[in-house]
């Protein structure tokens, strides 16, 4: 699902700034040999303590009908001429659940907010179901990791294709099966 202008420019400008003051290399939740696999920086935004950033937060969680408990912390993620994040899905693999989805289970939903227009590059293609979307500032796109019955949903996987020319910004949520709060 697209939702335009989700956030405006101000909150988007915001971000931006926001992100690029605690950048850091973005892991994967699995061992990849290939050190090309993903080569954007993030942010992890909840740390900043900033009350834009938290209110947005409550505005995803509002806008998916989700209680926060169930979700993770807020990030943002950047991506420069070149940078890119190959083919991937959000929901943990078996061999992955047990690390990463000990305790709040697996990835249900995410919600990515594109931050800025792109000048070249940097589209998000879902390669099983042939869709590309171009980055256009403040346009969430929120889809389901799982089926209806549970399972992984596999037409999920997506490629963040290279940044060619400008920088591209986004922040992501996801939720997951079980709450934080015992």
């Amino acid at each position: 699902y697209c939702l335009d202008n989700f956030l405006n420019d101000a909150e988007c400008d915001h971000l931006v700034t926001s992100i690029k003051s605690k950048l850091k290399p973005s892991e994967l939740s699995s061992y990849e040999s290939d050190e090309s696999y993903r080569t954007s920086r993030t942010c992890e935004l909840a740390v900043l303590n900033d009350k834009i950033v938290q209110d947005i937060d409550s505005r995803i969680c509002k806008i998916l009908g989700v209680h926060p408990s169930y979700s993770e912390a807020i990030q943002g993620q950047y991506y420069e001429v070149g940078q890119q994040f190959k083919a991937h899905t959000d929901y943990f693999e078996q061999s992955e659940i047990l690390t990463q989805g000990d305790v709040m289970g697996q990835r249900t939903y995410t919600c990515m907010i594109y931050l800025n227009d792109v000048e070249e590059g940097g589209e998000t293609h879902f390669t099983r179901v042939g869709a590309e979307l171009k980055p256009r500032t403040g346009m969430a796109v929120i889809w389901n990791s799982l089926n209806p019955d549970g399972l992984t949903n596999v037409n999920t996987m997506r490629q963040a294709l290279p940044v060619i020319k400008g920088y591209k910004a986004v922040i992501t949520k996801w939720f997951r099966s079980f709450s934080a709060l015992p």
